[in-house]
């Protein structure tokens, strides 16, 4: 089992905590077949190419509702905080926080039904938004994405999850040294 502790909304969620996604002075938006995705939902699909199941998750409110709408139900969600601007929040205090934490853990480690593996279907698309035209002229030459539009570059198909997700790592490191 897999638990995603201390993590926060993606990049651009409005309400979010600390939003981003991997590098926040490189990334604007990733998405997967389409749809926004975290940090949260990319790692929780690397494990599950292996069938490791996310089993629980902490973070703040925003984080929470969008998860809500891609996890299994039986993913244990825990809000320790709620997100009022990128810079502030309001948050448990950290005993309540470590309380509600240690219970859920609890409650998914003794679980008769277990969450299935967080996995995309066969043929991801992953697009990346990187934050300026700079970052993006500097992308060109990785040899696994096309630029498709200004400041958006589209990862070639890969096998599986995991080389995709692979390819996402490099590129992110990367990108995340482009200033």
């Amino acid at each position: 089992m897999m638990f995603l502790v201390g993590y926060h909304a993606r990049s651009g969620a409005i309400g979010g905590a600390l939003d981003h996604s991997f590098s926040g002075s490189a990334i604007q938006e990733i998405r997967v077949n389409g749809r926004p995705a975290g940090e949260t939902e990319i790692n929780a699909a690397a494990a599950g190419h292996f069938g490791v199941p996310l089993a629980l998750v902490s973070g703040d409110d925003v984080l929470m509702k969008d998860l809500k709408e891609v996890l299994d139900p039986k993913v244990r969600l825990v809000t320790v905080k709620s997100g009022i601007s990128r810079y502030a929040s309001r948050s448990l205090h950290p005993e309540e926080a470590r309380r509600r934490i240690r219970a859920a853990a609890k409650e998914a480690a003794s679980a008769k039904k277990r969450p299935a593996p967080f996995v995309y279907g066969g043929g991801c698309v992953l697009e990346v938004d990187l934050k300026s035209t700079a970052m993006a002229y500097a992308a060109e030459p990785f040899p696994e994405v096309e630029r498709v539009r200004e400041r958006t570059f589209r990862f070639k198909p890969a096998a599986d999850y995991l080389t995709l997700f692979k390819r996402l790592m490099v590129f992110l490191d990367l990108t995340g040294t482009w200033k």
